[in-house]
């Protein structure tokens, strides 16, 4: 019996994946017929793509309201992406973290890093919470499109910042949203990108269902936690995209790609994804959250910025120390 719910539950998972991947390569397709820049398509579609099993599962576990499911999803995928992703990366080649994404990307996860803890540390996140976070998301996504491309100066850590408490990102969408409609008046039609990407969608709601039922199953069975299950096989299974595309980078030698990639998708996870689902359901966090795995996962992500900066790359050892702090982050939510 127990065989058949782990058959049903890898078969959902890889059915989750491969689904997302169909959504990303025609929403990318879609963009580039309606004339979208490749940095419009790589700082959106592409940055949210890899993120899409998180969100998916973590709908349909709001949908059912199991809360632990949703957060262990987030803060495991995040802690996945740093020691595996990156981890895995170093067995390939060194990775290298350009200047500007170690002082300013780095350094902007880890705030949100810092924000998603603030504001779980009541154990909720509230509708209102999960507005503000979906507003760092918007902001950030925003300011990439804003300052990538320019050569005036290099922006920073502290400009985004600013960016963002002053609200700019609202001005900003409102006219590059007006621009594009103006722009794609008239393009090509994507109805058959259209009908692929809404017909893959559906088997990502279908497969995200059956993932978060024998989830829910098999935790019962082990007799562990649901969200110890989350932080740890739901979470390595939802950050294969991930893995995925920084393996090809890393094989290629795109390093930067590598690290861009989990960087943007540890910001998309922790804001993103809360964010919508918070507005479906609160977030109602267990106490072991807000004292072992959040900080966990922020002591992981300061150990991945500490150590790049000693060269701005990441080493064969200082990813095997990666990878032992993540097995240090595992035993630690046990």
């Amino acid at each position: 019996m127990v065989f058949l719910h782990l058959a049903v539950f890898a078969v959902a998972l890889l059915a989750l994946v491969k689904f997302s991947d169909v959504v990303v390569e025609n929403a990318a397709l879609m963009a580039r017929k309606l004339g979208v820049g490749q940095i419009a398509i790589g700082l959106t579609i592409v940055a949210i793509g890899t993120s899409i099993p998180e969100l998916s599962a973590s709908i349909a576990a709001a949908i059912k309201s199991r809360p632990g499911i949703i957060v262990g999803n987030i803060v495991g995928s995040n802690a996945a992406n740093i020691g595996l992703v990156v981890a895995i990366s170093t067995l390939f080649s060194s990775v290298v973290i350009s200047r500007r994404t170690l002082k300013r990307d780095g350094e902007i996860m880890l705030l949100a890093s810092a924000l998603f803890f603030a504001l779980a540390l009541n154990s909720a996140i509230s509708k209102l919470d999960s507005l503000v976070l979906l507003a760092f998301f918007v902001a950030y996504s925003m300011f990439l499109f804003e300052t990538s491309g320019t050569r005036k100066r290099e922006y920073a850590y502290a400009d985004f910042v600013d960016y963002f408490l002053k609200f700019r990102y609202v001005d900003s969408l409102r006219k590059n949203v007006g621009r594009a409609m103006r722009r794609n008046a008239g393009k090509r039609k994507v109805w058959k990108e259209l009908v692929v990407v809404a017909v893959s969608s559906i088997g990502i709601v279908v497969s995200a269902d059956y993932l978060v039922n024998e989830l829910v199953w098999l935790a019962s069975w082990f007799g562990v936690s649901t969200e110890f299950v989350s932080l740890t096989l739901l979470a390595i299974g939802t950050s294969l995209p991930e893995l995925s595309v920084s393996l090809r980078a890393a094989k290629k030698g795109f390093e930067k790609i590598a690290l861009g990639n989990v960087i943007g998708s540890n910001i998309a996870n922790l804001t993103l994804i809360p964010g919508i689902v918070g507005l479906i359901n609160p977030l109602y966090l267990e106490r072991k959250f807000t004292v072992v795995s959040i900080p966990a996962m922020l002591a992981l992500s300061a150990l991945f910025l500490l150590l790049g900066r000693k060269g701005q790359k990441i080493s064969k050892p200082e990813g095997i120390a990666l990878f032992a702090a993540y097995i240090a982050f595992v035993f630690l939510s046990i």
